[in-house]
């Protein structure tokens, strides 16, 4: 037990210093600026300074929301398999579980996200807007040009003002990915997996494997059993689909916003759900190892003890898999 307490510390520290580190990146990073035209169409949309989905509101619903999902189910849904009062082991760790897989999954998206957001330094549609370019070529000020028509942001007002880029025109230069649609789509593509898994035992086809008790070292059997089903499929389906169409929406305002181009949006929505992928398989299935709300209970099993667990409560006889999906 001594030594999963340290490995679990040990992910919690990873995860939640790469969440801080990606988060900080905009705070003492410069984007590599790419040249622009002062006629591009696509870059010279109003800067609107209140957004439909505020940061602190895009956290509180792509972080938090899912944080409260997870904690809520794992500890306090009624479970099939283990007796009354005495699976608080067992509910802990698949909490901790679920948690470490939904850190892991918002983790890598926003250090993919701010990562590449620096590195390609693409003019977002209101760029123009924010620079508020100095259009006078008798006075244009060194370096400001690049070639016929292209120009850098030493042409803007708003940085010969300071001497320096303000805030508002370094994050002009950030569209490529969208934040808000990776960090939505990771978070809750990763709250839609948990509760098709966990609540109604929809069959995923990445489940990992686990093998029964009496089965020999090399015999594994699905994760995702069929039987008949104690829930109406398609209410299942759109109970597990309102996060997605959540994050649709958030993604979805980055574009009326004039926050991001269409294609920003769309490659931010993919990493998100890539990532969201990448935090379930990774952690996130081991949450489900127990009877849920919807699940029968004549089968045990345990997980492939990849995680290097202890028995005492790796091992704990668990419920069936999914039902009827």
């Amino acid at each position: 037990m001594v030594r999963a307490v340290i490995v679990y510390v040990v992910d919690w520290l990873v995860i939640l210093g790469t969440i801080v580190f990606a988060g900080s990146l905009s705070l003492w990073v410069k984007p590599a600026a790419r040249p622009f035209s002062l006629g591009d169409p696509s870059i010279a949309f109003p800067f609107q300074t209140k957004t439909k989905i505020s940061t602190g509101l895009l956290v509180g619903l792509s972080g938090l929301l899912p944080v409260v999902v997870c904690l809520l189910l794992t500890l306090f849904v009624p479970t099939t398999s283990t007796p009354s009062g005495s699976g608080w082991k067992r509910k802990i760790y698949a909490a901790n579980k679920a948690i470490l897989g939904l850190g892991l999954s918002v983790g890598l998206a926003l250090l993919f996200t701010d990562s590449l957001k620096n590195l390609m330094g693409k003019p977002r549609p209101d760029m123009l807007s924010r620079c508020q370019p100095i259009v006078n070529r008798r006075s244009l000020p060194a370096g400001s040009t690049i070639g016929e028509g292209l120009f850098t942001w030493n042409i803007c007002a708003t940085k010969q003002t300071t001497g320096s880029p303000s805030s508002d025109l370094l994050d002009g230069f950030r569209s490529f990915p969208s934040g808000h649609a990776s960090m939505a789509f990771s978070g809750l593509t990763y709250t839609t997996l948990f509760l098709a898994s966990f609540v109604f035992s929809m069959t995923l086809p990445f489940a990992r494997k686990v093998r029964p008790f009496a089965a020999t070292a090399t015999a594994t059997v699905s994760a995702a059993p069929t039987a008949q089903p104690k829930f109406p499929q398609m209410l299942a389906f759109l109970i597990v689909s309102i996060p997605m169409w959540i994050a649709i929406y958030i993604a979805s305002t980055r574009w009326s916003d004039f926050r991001h181009h269409g294609f920003d949006v769309l490659f931010g929505s993919f990493e998100g759900i890539v990532c969201a992928l990448i935090g379930w398989s990774w952690y996130g299935v081991y949450s489900c190892r127990r009877g849920g709300m919807f699940q029968s209970t004549d089968t045990t099993m345990e997980s492939p003890g990849i995680d290097g667990d202890d028995g005492d409560v790796e091992s704990q006889p668990v419920g069936k898999g999914p039902v009827g999906f």
